[in-house]
């Protein structure tokens, strides 16, 4: 039916963008001191990046290192 497929494709979109929110460079642009959050065309800043979200890309930007370190023991690759 139209609502299973409607249900397929909303599960399918959320876990795109899980997905695109766990990947380091978007990471990376969320932990910036004055990180801006930008319109879906991607033309004009709607405002910034809330510290509480800014601080948690660090966290897991911190996090992923460490768990590097500890796979390589410390040998940084």
């Amino acid at each position: 039916s139209n609502a299973e497929i409607d249900g397929i494709a909303r599960a399918a979109f959320h876990e795109a963008v899980r997905h695109y929110a766990r990947v380091r460079p978007y990471l990376l642009a969320l932990s910036h001191d004055g990180a801006m959050r930008w319109s879906d065309d991607g033309k004009r800043a709607v405002g910034p990046v809330s510290e509480e979200h800014r601080a948690s890309a660090t966290a897991a930007l911190l996090s992923r290192a460490l768990s590097e370190l500890k796979k390589t023991g410390g040998k940084g690759g």
